[in-house]
């Protein structure tokens, strides 16, 4: 069952239960209010005793929460009640005082708002999965790796976008309080990877955003020549500069243009079509250790694999409640206005064999933030098969070079760019398709 259709058949459930909930809370209300008991107190009680009930059947029908947690998850429930209660009082208070509005229509309105944000606060806060450690994480993703004992060796290439991060690149410390040690850490993942599975070679490749300002690429590649300059010697480690590439969009490339731009440029280090390019974050919110993970559907004949901080048997930490909203609504506009069912388009570790790189590759154009979404989208139309995997992901915000205000609406305007182009690849296949017959790969609707 798709994210999609998993999360609407629990709507539908919750939706069941607040109408049991309406009943509930007349029943208890009547019967307190014909022993003698104050109004008031009568609504206070039938409340507490009606959001018992419904939390019960709630985390045990609705969201199969198996949390060992339940009085923490108690608290947020009823306390995302209270929050969704005043939410709609004020706006009760707004359309009659101010609007005009008639009351009963207001409370038409109210029940809208308060089914539609409780649900929204009990999927993303109170009944979320049983978080779990990186070692469990880690654990699986060994005995993914595993298969490739078995498997011909690989090559994996890892593209890493660098844009600004002259204070992650270097350690921690008292004067560079975010520090992460980016390239050391993330080579340390790597070999562990490598030493674990022989079939496994790994080249990483850094690209230079048309970072004109800090230049990143410089810095990254002065770090790696005084860490690994054996590996940079070899080509096992390369830093590419989009200034070089592709100069025409270096000036207003949003991390798009250097990772499509990398995936072009790929097919001179001579990769084999089973061979496989992850492309992820600077940052280290996703352990490349995990790659495990990812690299088994690939070798099980999925084209493209993808990680999801919304995949139910995932787990995030230190993510903030901005991010974790503005993510959800992102996700539900990606399938609105492109189709594409998954949970997760825009989290920063993904993985694609070679072959589907070269179908998909002539056809990429979005060099901003929107560019996951664009790329899911041309391997979906082109007939591969995408498969979501749960991850362990711990944010690293402090560094971040998205605006929270500025990049959403511009990754917004891509997705309409994007749906006017798919149209018109649309259009394309169908006619190549009808001249050529029945050979050609017809696009999904």
């Amino acid at each position: 069952m798709s994210r999609k259709r998993i999360l609407w058949v629990r709507f539908c459930r919750f939706s069941v239960v607040g109408i049991l909930n309406t009943v509930l809370h007349l029943i208890f209300f009547s019967a307190f209010y014909f022993l003698g008991v104050h109004y008031l107190l009568c609504q206070i009680v039938a409340f507490l005793c009606v959001n018992l009930i419904t939390f019960y059947i709630n985390r045990t029908w609705t969201f199969g929460s198996i949390d060992p947690r339940v009085g923490e998850q108690l608290g947020l429930y009823l306390l995302t009640r209270t929050v969704t209660l005043l939410a709609t009082l004020v706006q009760t208070l707004v359309l009659v005082e101010w609007a005009h509005f008639p009351p009963l229509l207001c409370q038409i309105t109210a029940v809208g708002i308060n089914v539609s944000l409780n649900f929204l606060f009990s999927q993303v806060f109170v009944f979320k999965p049983v978080p779990q450690d990186l070692a469990h994480y880690l654990y699986f993703a060994r005995i993914d790796l595993a298969r490739l004992r078995d498997a011909p060796p690989i090559t994996v290439y890892y593209i890493v976008p660098i844009y600004h991060e002259h204070n992650r690149l270097y350690p921690r410390s008292i004067g560079n309080p975010h520090g992460e040690d980016f390239v050391r850490v993330k080579v340390d993942q790597l070999e562990e990877l490598s030493a674990y599975t022989p079939a496994f070679q790994w080249r990483l490749i850094f690209v230079d955003d048309g970072d004109r300002d800090r230049h990143s690429g410089v810095l990254v590649h002065e770090r790696i020549q005084e860490l690994y300059p054996g590996k940079l010697a070899s080509g096992q480690m390369r830093v590419w500069y989009l200034d070089e590439l592709a100069p025409q969009i270096a000036a207003v490339s949003r991390k798009g243009g250097a990772v499509i731009t990398a995936l072009r440029h790929l097919e001179t280090l001579g990769p084999r079509p089973s061979d496989v390019v992850f492309y992820t974050d600077a940052d280290l919110s996703s352990d490349l250790r995990l790659s495990g993970s990812l690299i088994a559907p690939l070798l099980s004949g999925t084209d493209l694999a993808l990680s999801s901080r919304w995949h139910e048997g995932a787990t995030v930490v230190d993510r903030g409640i901005q991010q974790k909203v503005s993510s959800w609504i992102y996700n539900l506009l990606v399938y609105a206005l492109l189709g594409l069912d998954f949970a997760d388009t825009q989290n920063g570790f993904k993985a694609l064999r070679y072959d589907t790189v070269v179908r998909i590759r002539p056809h990429l154009r979005e060099i901003g933030f929107a560019f996951d979404t664009e790329i899911l989208m041309l391997t979906e139309l082109f007939g591969g098969k995408i498969e979501e995997v749960p991850i362990f992901w711990k944010d690293s915000a402090a560094e971040s070079n998205v605006s929270m205000l500025v990049d959403p609406l511009k990754a917004i305007r891509g997705l309409l760019r994007q749906r006017r182009y798919r149209r018109r690849l649309v259009k394309h296949l169908e006619r190549a398709d009808s001249a050529a017959g029945a050979g050609c790969v017809s696009p999904r609707s």
